[in-house]
């Protein structure tokens, strides 16, 4: 949420927020992922992940708003 908090500050659209949002909150544990040699990444293993992001991310810009 503090992705798309920031992205909202912004003035980003949806899709901003959104993809700053998953960038966020993916980030960290795809880098530990890479560095640790861990393929494929874990989102992409368990994709729940990256919709939750999604979702929570788009709650975000829509609840910001108001």
């Amino acid at each position: 949420m503090a992705g798309a908090l920031a992205a909202g500050r912004k003035h980003m659209d949806l899709f901003g927020v959104v993809v700053v949002g998953c960038v966020t909150a993916i980030g960290g544990g795809t880098l530990r992922d890479i560095l640790l040699g861990s393929h494929p990444v874990f989102w992409i293993l368990a994709p729940h992940y990256f919709m939750i992001a999604t979702l929570a991310a788009a709650g975000t810009f829509f609840l910001a708003r108001r």
